[in-house]
């Protein structure tokens, strides 16, 4: 399997089907994101936690950038949310925002993640802009 088939295969069976269990074949068992270190069965968890906020969650990709050592992507995530936030209630909207990522291999596994999303168009769907309060 190449990279890029691995990264299609990760944004479809973690995130549109819900099979986070991939995300331990992915990932080394410990990988960096964003400069932090990350177990990659704890992402696992998270990701099921992220996902169980909403209903019909599904990843897409928009483009795809095959580099020396890994792959970038642009996404839409979309979804109808019908989970709690902390400071969010369930709303039943449905939302959509993008995300960037660049994913590094070594070994046909991603050792490196780099991960922007546009969770402030998310929750100003939601009608929960983020204040000064909620960063703190």
């Amino acid at each position: 399997m190449t990279n890029e088939e691995r990264v299609r295969a990760y944004w479809d069976r973690v995130w549109s089907r819900g099979q986070v269990e991939y995300a331990t074949e992915f990932y080394t068992p410990t990988f960096r994101q964003n400069g932090a270190e990350v177990d990659a069965l704890e992402f696992a968890e998270g990701a099921r936690s992220w996902r169980a906020k909403f209903e019909d969650f599904e990843a897409s990709i928009e483009r795809l950038f095959v580099l020396d050592d890994g792959i970038a992507t642009q996404v839409t995530y979309r979804g109808r949310h019908t989970g709690d936030f902390v400071r969010v209630p369930a709303t039943g909207k449905d939302v959509e925002a993008t995300g960037l990522d660049v994913f590094l291999f070594e070994d046909g596994r991603c050792v490196e993640h780099l991960h922007e999303a546009d969770h402030y168009t998310m929750f100003m769907q939601l009608g929960a802009p983020p204040t000064p309060e909620a960063a703190g």
